[in-house]
């Protein structure tokens, strides 16, 4: 996960060398992983392909498709969570002589409501949660309006 440079646009102040006004937009967050299993299935959910007459075919036109991305680690129980990425993957078949052809699984994050336990909704492309004893998810409610009380 990365996010880009943030955008600032500043509005010169004519008798100060500090500005009258900044704005600041954040970057944005982008995810990026590689995968080298290409099973069917895993062809079809995440890069778009179709099964038909024992033909698994490359789609020939984009269509959107949104996940939302868990990242677990080993060292410790919390979770980063991205609610909403558009998915924007590829399959790359190439250096198969002397490397294994991966799949760029890529895309960007947008924004969610989350709601986690009794808390009140939040509106964030990020956030990070307890996952609870090893194996099991987090907790969490995602929603792409403001969830009502």
């Amino acid at each position: 996960v990365e996010q880009a440079e943030n955008e600032v646009n500043e509005i010169e102040h004519e008798f100060s060398s500090e500005p009258l006004y900044e704005a600041v937009t954040l970057g944005t967050k982008t995810f990026a992983t590689e995968c080298v299993d290409y099973q069917n299935d895993v062809l079809k959910v995440l890069f778009g392909w179709k099964e038909e007459g024992g033909i698994l075919a490359a789609p020939s036109d984009y269509e959107e498709l949104y996940c939302a991305i868990e990242l677990g680690f080993n060292s410790t129980d919390k979770v980063v969570v991205l609610p909403k990425v558009k998915m924007n993957s590829r399959a790359v078949l190439a250096s198969m002589k002397t490397d294994v052809s991966r799949g760029n699984i890529t895309g960007t994050a947008y924004s969610a409501w989350v709601k986690g336990g009794s808390g009140n909704a939040i509106k964030t492309d990020m956030f990070i949660i307890a996952g609870g004893a090893e194996g099991e998810t987090a907790t969490y409610t995602l929603s792409e309006v403001e969830p009502t009380v």
